[in-house]
């Protein structure tokens, strides 16, 4: 097999000896010349550029010009160029060729710079170019060209080369999918040659294994917004920053709708209005964490993939939404204010209900002091346990004898959600005689210090109180309501209206649970008021602690004035969801909600009276919603509630970028993040779209040439005795 790699140039030709079929665009044929297959393959086609200057040369000097007139008849791939000559054909198709067998096209003829002393040598030369495998094999691609065969690269897929390179591929991206280091590329590839598969003779180092997912992932970032250009959906960015080797990151998400609205109106009630939240890009701010930085950063990675120019010239950026911090909420210059400036006055900026849940808990905590000691206490076991693996096998084996099934006790309110604070809580609520058993055994233990044994007393001290328990109980009951909460903001089907509408439903589940006094763990505190004992464990009074209805009520209050100020564009969006409408016998549901129907139609570009009057059947006659009311309800479903999912985004970067790993480019760990999060399961990964791409832009197979012998190692004397007595 001789192949061929013909790669582009920029020089250009003659206009007058390129016919317009040599102009039609192609990417790779398979030629056969002589005895041999050739494969070539053309990456680009350079420009022609015409002679319009009347004092350059255009014959050679040593013919007269009507003998270069008849031999450009004869052979019309001719072109010259200041008396020298060149072809026109191998220029056309590309320039230099790179033959694993050693097949070249001199320089010169692509370059236009063939010269000769005589006319007799310059004939030889004519002739020896024109019966070459190589101009033979650009021949062939004009040919090629003239039937409009794919853009592409065209190679035959069941080649042995081709699969050899596809096999690199699904190794490379099983590596991104798992998260695994690129210097196992090498071993691995190593594996499936001593398994009897062929993998070729390169893309074997860590370097080639970057460079193949960062293709991957490029390919597949354009494949999605290729899609979102066919569907036309509306679209919400979210963001958040955070920090990748002391680089300032911004993690940008889409939400938007993947289905077709020509899908039955039960598949699309079944996914959702096909509305999901997207992995795009994890972007650099070179130009520091400022709103600016931000937005030039997130601008330039939608405009690499063309995406800046669909939201703009379609206005289908409807929403965006930070967590709420000052660079990216200021009314004066933060990014959501640019971006409403940049995509136009209907992009809604919304602050993340999910951070505004632990904005609330922390203004409530500062606001009620007695929880101070409550949160110190924690904090002491937290710090106990966590530091020292001696105390938490002991604690491990006082429940095994209690029979307390233990949970972990985690920090309480530190950066975390607000749901892990209810683990912990619960934790100390469920292990509560584990702990009483372990601190009183500590505190007599006299092989520990005096100051480990006061310290084991004091805690058990604090433990065993009434105030204690009846805090405990408090804060369980609350931060359960809280947690279930935070779970539903950070859900991926959470969108604006649901997630105010779950916050509603909080605050009045805390009003009424102050009302009745507290909650079920509560109830059980009082319960044991007669026996003061809690689990088998005997408790004394202590001092006053939490005031419950106090903190509570701080709660609500926090909650509520952070969700205050609900915009129009929230209230109309509330109308088209039924558990807002009026009863179905009513006279009111007919022409309910029509006018915000119609605002949110002009806003979101949309015709507003096929909208109206499929509202308007899709309200009484307890149908389906029709097709031109889906894309509203899918709009409607786009509104992101939180940035919760930048919050996933952030954890798949900290296990991507773990400690034993060398340091990578913010673009590879991109690249990394968007098949991993996005790409389909390694059994269903097809590498061969990605393979032809990959040698369209000019990459090599991996079969392109015979690499050098080896560099030898020294052998490792210690390991090699170690092997013999294993093996």
């Amino acid at each position: 097999m001789l192949v061929t790699r013909v790669q582009s140039t920029s020089m250009p030709v003659e206009s007058t000896s390129v016919t317009s079929k040599q102009k039609t665009a192609v990417s790779e044929a398979s030629v056969s010349a002589s005895s041999s297959s050739v494969v070539v393959v053309v990456e680009s086609i350079p420009e022609v550029a015409s002679t319009e200057n009347a004092a350059v040369v255009v014959y050679p000097t040593v013919w007269t010009f009507d003998r270069w007139e008849s031999w450009k008849k004869k052979l019309p791939w001719l072109i010259c160029r200041n008396a020298k000559v060149g072809c026109a054909v191998c220029c056309d198709a590309g320039t230099t060729q790179t033959v694993k067998t050693g097949v070249h096209i001199s320089a010169e003829w692509t370059a236009v710079s063939v010269e000769a002393k005589t006319a007799r040598k310059l004939k030889e030369k004519i002739y020896r170019h024109r019966n070459s495998t190589a101009h033979i094999a650009a021949e062939n691609i004009l040919k090629v060209r003239q039937q409009d065969l794919l853009k592409g690269v065209i190679i035959d897929a069941d080649s042995h080369y081709f699969e050899e390179t596809s096999r690199v591929f699904r190794t490379a991206y099983a590596i991104a999918k798992m998260d695994l280091s690129f210097t196992a590329h090498r071993g691995l590839l190593d594996l499936q040659e001593a398994n009897g598969l062929d993998v070729g003779k390169v893309h074997k180092s860590d370097h080639s294994c970057s460079k193949i997912i960062s293709h991957i992932s490029s390919q597949m970032k354009k494949a999605f917004c290729e899609r979102l250009k066919s569907l036309s959906p509306h679209v919400a960015v979210m963001l958040d920053e955070s920090t990748l080797y002391k680089k300032s990151v911004i993690a940008v998400y889409l939400r938007t709708r993947l289905v077709d609205i020509s899908e039955s109106a039960e598949y699309m009630l079944e996914t959702n209005y096909g509305v999901t939240n997207v992995y795009f890009g994890l972007v650099e701010a070179s130009e520091g964490c400022t709103a600016k930085g931000i937005m030039g950063a997130v601008e330039c990675e939608f405009d690499q993939f063309k995406l800046n120019e669909l939201l703009l010239q379609n206005k289908l950026l409807i929403a965006i939404c930070t967590d709420g911090a000052s660079v990216m909420t200021g009314t004066s210059s933060g990014v959501a204010t640019q971006f409403i400036a940049r995509y136009g006055e209907n992009v809604e900026a919304f602050h993340c209900l999910a951070h505004r849940l632990e904005l609330s808990v922390n203004d409530a905590l500062k606001s009620v002091t007695a929880t101070n000691h409550f949160q110190s206490f924690l904090k002491s076991l937290y710090a106990l346990y966590s530091q020292s693996p001696k105390n938490q096998r002991e604690l491990g084996e006082v429940a095994a004898d209690t029979e307390t099934q233990l949970l972990h006790i985690t920090a309480i309110f530190d950066v975390r959600w607000v749901a892990s604070s209810f683990r912990s809580v619960r934790a100390v609520w469920r292990n509560f005689p584990a702990l009483h058993d372990h601190f009183r055994n500590a505190s007599l233990d006299l092989t520990r210090t005096s100051t480990e044994r006061a310290k084991f007393a004091g805690l058990l001290k604090k433990l065993t109180t009434v105030s204690f328990l009846t805090d405990l109980a408090t804060m369980k009951d609350v931060l359960r309501e809280l947690s279930s909460l935070s779970l539903k903001l950070q859900s991926r089907t959470c969108n604006i209206v649901t997630g105010f509408s779950e916050i509603d439903s909080t605050i009045t589940v805390l009003k009424a649970m102050k009302t009745a006094g507290g909650g079920k763990s509560t109830m059980k505190v009082l319960a044991i008021s007669a026996t003061n004992t809690f689990k088998g464990v005997p408790l004394a009074v202590g001092k006053p602690g939490i005031n419950a209805g106090q903190f509570m009520a701080a709660v609500i209050d926090e909650l509520s004035r952070r969700v205050n100020g609900k915009s129009t564009l929230l209230a109309d969006l509330q109308k088209l969801y039924k558990n807002n409408w009026p009863p179905v016998d009513s006279d009111e549901l007919i022409l309910f909600g029509e006018e915000s129907v119609t605002r949110l139609a002009k806003r979101l570009g949309l015709a507003a009276r096929p909208v109206v009057e499929a509202y308007r059947k899709y309200k009484t006659q307890k149908g389906k919603p029709q097709s031109k009311l889906l894309r509203l309800l899918a709009a409607a479903e786009t509104y992101p509630g939180s940035t919760a999912e930048c919050e996933r985004g952030f954890s798949a970067m900290n296990e991507t970028v773990w400690d034993k790993r060398s340091a990578m480019n913010v673009n590879t760990v991109s690249s990394t993040m968007f098949i991993k999060l996005n790409g389909v399961p390694v059994t269903n990964f097809d590498p061969y779209p990605y393979v032809r791409s990959w040698i369209a832009a000019g990459n090599r197979q991996s079969t392109s040439w015979v690499t050098g012998p080896k560099a030898a190692k020294k052998p490792d004397i210690h390991q090699t005795l170690v092997e013999k007595c294993c093996m």
